[in-house]
């Protein structure tokens, strides 16, 4: 399974913060959340600060420049569709026949549905972008690790380490074992009736 980032920062939550002081805190202040060292950090914090502010970087890219990016896409796609129309007689007057013309065709077509592809896929990554934003600020807030004025948190809500987290397949396994019982103890009393 993977981690969402709510699950990574709790992981982090405890190399974050000495003595539930966070050496590492995030400013929720702008659209795209920073990391801010609270003094000196050990070299693994500062590869996690690095790794974490190319991430945003790169985020932020995406959600800057995707939309144009994508409308360019696009517009070849749909360039490339009306040429498409034409494709056969092109190909031939260009001296193509049989199994050339076919297989020129085929590959235009195949680099359309590519254009179509890159661009559905370039819409996904930024619909992620965004709700990786949601969870870090999230997560930020949980954890405790906002910068103090940026978020609003709660400090009974606050969470400075991993918490266990009842899983629901245990809650359903104790409430099919109650069922069976049930079930059972009333098949037990119709028998004992029976056998009377």
């Amino acid at each position: 399974p993977v981690s969402n980032l709510i699950q990574c920062f709790m992981a982090l939550s405890t190399l974050l913060n000495s003595d539930n002081i966070p050496i590492v805190v995030l400013n929720l202040k702008d659209a795209y959340p920073s990391m801010e060292p609270q003094g000196v950090i050990p070299e693994v914090l500062k590869k996690v600060v690095t790794a974490y502010e190319m991430m945003i970087q790169t985020t932020k890219m995406l959600l800057e420049n995707g939309d144009g990016v994508c409308e360019k896409i696009m517009q070849c796609q749909r360039a490339a569709m009306e040429f498409h129309e034409n494709l056969n007689n092109i190909g031939v007057k260009e001296g193509l026949k049989g199994r050339k013309l076919h297989k020129a065709v085929e590959n235009f077509t195949w680099n359309i549905t590519v254009l179509k592809g890159q661009a559905d896929l370039l819409k996904h990554a930024k619909i992620e972008a965004l709700e990786n934003l949601k969870q870090i600020n999230y997560a930020a807030v949980s954890c405790g690790l906002n910068k103090p004025g940026t978020g609003n948190t709660e400090p009974s809500k606050a969470r400075r380490s991993l918490e266990a987290i009842p899983e629901k397949e245990n809650l359903d396994v104790a409430a099919g074992d109650q069922v069976a019982e049930s079930h059972q103890s009333t098949t037990t009393q119709k028998s004992i009736k029976a056998a009377k």
